[in-house]
């Protein structure tokens, strides 16, 4: 094989060129990755810098809030506190206030409780006539809680209406109760009508049933005409307003006297229409129109229970 020998030379000039390049191709190569290595780091730097910043903000706005929050709790306990104190103040009042009233009134027995008591106690009426005798009915135990009043705060001869004694007025509450459904007597106001006297104001509210026209107005059941006036009262709800005078003995420390009135007309004249008819149902009947006074005959006021023969 035969070489020619004059190529030699430029081969070999060529070689150190091709080096060069794959040098400074190496060195381009490696200059782009430090940029990019370098471009990666602070990108890098950036986004650490970004989430940094994010944390701080995030922190920042946790401890706005845990201010906020302990402010509010902060007011809180102030309005609390500040409440607190008005609560105490009239709380101090009220029982200044409750003593002086409690000073004032005689610890005994006085009209004005005694009263008040008598509407609370026959709110609802008298039922104890429906009970049998002996009964442990809680019903029955009112009954006889209501005697047991009428015996400790009236007098023996007590006056009621036209009756006296403490079996007048049980005697009428509890007619009064059978004849009459959802029977209510609410207290309106009481003031004094005298040295030793109280007048109370009240509502009295009831209901008309076919027993209440058997019992009270049986003049208007067995006829035709009386029937028509019947039907106009029946299911239908009176109110009555009225009064009950009470007198009392201070000596004796009872009440002597109970005086009730009631306006049944006006409601009965509504019903009706007319005072002619008004007439007609009142004129055989076991109550009158004013003062309202049950006119009661008393053979069936053994029926009234064991607790009024104690």
């Amino acid at each position: 094989m035969h070489y020619d020998m004059a190529t030699t030379p430029t081969m070999d000039r060529k070689r150190p060129r091709s080096e060069s390049d794959t040098l400074m191709m190496l060195a381009v190569s490696s200059a782009d990755t430090t940029k990019q290595t370098a471009q990666d780091a602070l990108r890098e730097v950036v986004t650490q810098d970004w989430f940094i910043e994010q944390q701080n903000h995030q922190r920042e706005i946790r401890r706005m809030r845990q201010i906020r929050y302990r402010k509010k709790q902060q007011d809180y306990m102030v309005t609390l506190e500040e409440e607190n104190r008005q609560l105490q103040h009239e709380i101090q009042t009220l029982e200044q206030r409750r003593r002086a009233i409690a000073s004032a009134i005689p610890s005994e027995k006085t009209l004005w409780n005694v009263a008040v008591e008598y509407f609370r106690l026959f709110r609802y009426g008298l039922r104890a006539s429906d009970l049998p005798k002996q009964s442990s009915n809680p019903q029955d135990k009112t009954a006889c809680a209501q005697l047991d009043f009428l015996r400790s705060t009236m007098a023996p001869n007590v006056m009621y209406n036209a009756g006296r004694g403490v079996e007048a007025i049980m005697r009428n509450w509890t007619y009064f109760s059978l004849w009459f459904k959802d029977v209510e007597v609410e207290l309106d106001g009481i003031k004094k009508s005298g040295v030793d006297s109280l007048m109370a104001k009240t509502t009295t509210t009831f209901t008309i049933t076919e027993k209440t026209l058997v019992s009270v107005f049986p003049h208007l059941v067995g006829n035709t005409a009386g029937r028509q006036l019947a039907n106009k009262l029946l299911g239908r709800t009176i109110v009555m307003r009225g009064s009950t005078r009470f007198d009392w003995d201070s000596g004796y420390g009872r009440v002597t006297s109970v005086i009730s009135e009631s306006d049944m007309l006006t409601p009965m004249l509504h019903l009706l229409g007319s005072l002619e008819d008004v007439s007609r149902v009142f004129e055989k009947s076991l109550i009158s129109l004013t003062p309202y006074r049950v006119r009661l005959a008393t053979h069936n006021y053994d029926k009234l229970g064991a607790c009024l023969k104690a």
